[in-house]
């Protein structure tokens, strides 16, 4: 039944066709039946888009054993409705709940700019030589896809992210301000028989 306001209640009516509902009447029956369709409300875990080794036009592919970092780009969004308004500031959310690793798995946290040191991020463990410490900051917050809007890269250590051969996406998984997101991303684990140095 249904209460005055529109909440779903005890009280027995019947929803008539052309869109109104009997009165109440003590003892009465109801039937048929109704959608009750809600509207303004937010998933409780917002979807954003993500590139794996942003600057690689193919699919990125990993040697889980690797003892490399490899770069995740958190990228910007504008309001589809609106798109003078940003819908994700990827330099916004909080850095240290960004984790990576497969689908649906916990995932191992990262470096995102500012919120790591010298001491857990050398420049000879990454997986490409472009980066020092001094402006690590710098390069993580970027363009990465041209459109206007600054993106957060981040590295996570490939061997700590606990992907697998069957794994074909990676998740990003974190918060901005108090909300739940997470993004995928396609990627491609190379068996270790097929794995060469540049893959590594």
């Amino acid at each position: 039944g249904v209460t005055s306001g529109g909440r779903v209640g005890t009280v027995s009516r019947i929803f008539l066709p052309e869109g109104g509902a009997t009165a109440f009447v003590p003892g009465s029956a109801s039937n048929g039946s109704y959608t009750l369709i809600i509207k303004g409300v937010s998933p409780s875990v917002k979807q954003i888009s993500i590139d794996i080794r942003p600057g690689h036009k193919k699919t990125a592919k990993i040697n889980p054993n690797s003892k490399r970092k490899i770069k995740v780009a958190l990228l910007s969004s504008r309001d589809v409705n609106d798109p003078s308004k940003v819908d994700f500031d990827a330099t916004k959310v909080d850095r240290a709940s960004i984790t990576f690793g497969p689908k649906d798995g916990a995932g191992t946290s990262g470096l995102c700019g500012k919120t790591g040191t010298a001491a857990n991020y050398r420049k000879d463990d990454d997986d490409d030589d472009e980066d020092d410490d001094d402006d690590k900051d710098r390069k993580a917050v970027k363009d990465v896809d041209r459109d206007g809007l600054l993106d957060l890269v981040c590295r996570f250590e490939i061997r700590a992210a606990g992907f697998d051969e069957s794994d074909v996406e990676g998740m990003i998984k974190g918060t901005i301000a108090g909300m739940a997101f997470e993004g995928k991303g396609w990627l491609k684990v190379i068996p270790a028989k097929k794995r060469h140095h540049d893959d590594d």
